[in-house]
Order: structure tokens, then sequence, then C-alpha cells
């Protein structure tokens, strides 16, 4: 009897093992390839919204006087050349993903060009390394049924539209990703008790892609522009 018991118990330890070596995507599998689907905010987020266009955008006096100076020429300069989108926008730029498994705690999200941008998703509840805000942020994931929700915090100063209005360090994304068969809803919601002066709710959609692309990291490469920007030497 002691014998039996004994091997039951193993047979359930291994199982326990294997079941939390692999992934538990719960009633949804959002691994593979995503293409955006660009029927909301279009030129908003492909040529660009116009400088000063703020519609829709629950911003305070301290962010328009943020976005109000804000140059797109300065992007030129060498030192601003490497800046990227950060967490708060850059799943509304028209700009292809991966998302897998790094291990089972660990969500990679891997976006295309981006110098090898890539988002990391904690399904552990960790608590963020020492150091100070990053582009990316850190961001903690829980499965709500078929629903996905990440909370991402200490995002550094960047932008939640790309024509300069900022998100602050003190913000607070959640996100939520629901599946569809071959659509992929991200629903956004951005609270910032420096810049907004109420949360900031938006969606983008996705496409399931057939094909594979290549995902490569690589270096920044500065351009010193005679004159200082393109075509102005």
């Amino acid at each position: 009897m002691k014998a039996n018991i004994s091997a039951a118990a193993v047979a359930a330890i291994g199982i326990a093992g294997f079941l939390t070596s692999v992934p538990v995507w719960a009633e949804t599998d959002l691994t593979g390839y995503w293409a955006p689907i660009m029927h909301e905010d279009r030129v908003f987020r492909t040529v660009g919204p116009s400088l000063g266009d703020y519609s829709g955008l629950p911003i305070n006096d301290a962010a328009k006087a943020i976005a109000d100076v804000w140059n797109p020429d300065d992007n030129y300069k060498p030192e601003n050349q490497c800046e990227m989108h950060g967490a708060a926008y850059i799943m509304r730029s028209p700009l292809r993903f991966e998302l897998s498994y790094d291990d089972a705690e660990t969500i990679s999200i891997k976006i295309e060009l981006e110098m090898g941008r890539e988002r990391k998703i904690y399904l552990d509840g960790r608590a963020r390394e020492p150091g100070p805000a990053t582009d990316m942020g850190h961001s903690i994931g829980e499965w709500d049924g078929d629903t996905l929700t990440v909370t991402t915090t200490d995002m550094r100063q960047k932008y939640i539209r790309r024509n300069g209005v900022p998100n602050s360090e003190e913000a607070v994304m959640t996100e939520h990703f629901v599946r569809h068969g071959d659509l992929l809803t991200l629903i956004t919601i951005i609270e910032d008790p420096m810049f907004l002066t109420e949360p900031l709710v938006r969606s983008v959609s996705f496409n399931k892609l057939d094909q594979e692309f290549q995902w490569i990291r690589f270096p920044c490469e500065v351009i010193e522009w005679p004159g200082g920007l393109p075509g102005a030497g």
C-alpha cells in the first residue's frame, strides 16, 4: 500500500512539474505574427498628426505646454536619432510584431524594425529591478478567462501621440489583449496624474499573419546631416 501511494505521489509530482514548465494559455493562444489594421486613427499612426492637434486627448495644461514646443526636426539631431517609440505608443505604430513565450512565465513581443524593439510581459508578478524608468517600462500580465490583461509601470517619459503629447513616468498603462479568430483587439487604458485629466482609452486591431518575418536586433546608426536636416545641406 505504501509503495502504491509513493508511486502515485511521484507521478503527481511529475505531472505538476510538466504543467508548470509549459505556457498556460487559458482558452486563447495569442502566439504568432500579427499585422496592424489601420482603420483606427490611420493618419495619426502613419504620416502623423498635425502639430497642435490634441483632439480626443484629455490632457492638462502641463502636457499641452510640452507638446506646444515639440519640434519634429529635433528627431534628426544626433542625440535623438536612436530614440524609439515608448510602451505608451508603440503598439499603435504601423509595425508588425511576433508574440511568443520565452518561458512559462515570460511573454515576448518582438516588434519589426525599431532596431529590434522587444517588450517583456511577466506572468509571475515579479518585482521590477532597481533602476531608472525605461522606454518599455515594467509589464505584469495575468489571464482573466480568454483575455490577457497587462499592467505597465515605470515608463520613461515619451509620448502618447506622435506630435509631442507626453506621458510621464507616473503613468500606468493597462492593456487587454482579446482574440477573435484571426483578429486580435488591444484595448489600452492610460492613467497619468501628471498629464491627463481622466483615463485615456483607445483600441487597435491586428490580423494574424500566415507568413513569418525576420526579427533582427540591430544597432542604431547616427547620421550627421549637412545643415542638420535631410536635404538642408
